[in-house]
């Protein structure tokens, strides 16, 4: 973040979607070193929901996965493929739900 601070000044992007909300952490704090006001000038999100990202400053808005259940979902489908090798694969949709805080508003 701070690079492309550094690089686009006053033509930096009015918004950021962040890989995971530990890099976002640290985009809010490059912005707020560099004085560049979340979310009156740019707006950050993020994905994973950590538990952090509501003590933010300001709160991180993020997108909350189900990765509990994905991860026991990926064990169960992969034993039972183990057990049936010729079992066909299948594709498992998970519930994700945006978690609207300050630093996107």
């Amino acid at each position: 973040m701070k690079q492309a601070i550094t690089k686009l000044g006053d033509t930096l992007p009015h918004g950021f979607i962040v890989a995971n909300d530990t890099m976002a952490v640290g985009a809010l704090r490059a912005l707020n070193e560099a004085k560049i006001e979340v979310p009156q000038r740019v707006s950050v999100i993020s994905f994973n929901d950590v538990a952090v990202a509501k003590f933010t400053t300001p709160p991180l808005s993020t997108v909350h996965a189900a990765t509990d259940q994905m991860g026991q979902t990926a064990v169960e489908l992969l034993q039972a493929r183990i057990k049936d090798p010729k079992r066909v694969p299948r594709q498992v949709n998970f519930k994700s739900e945006l978690i609207m805080r300050a630093s996107s508003l």
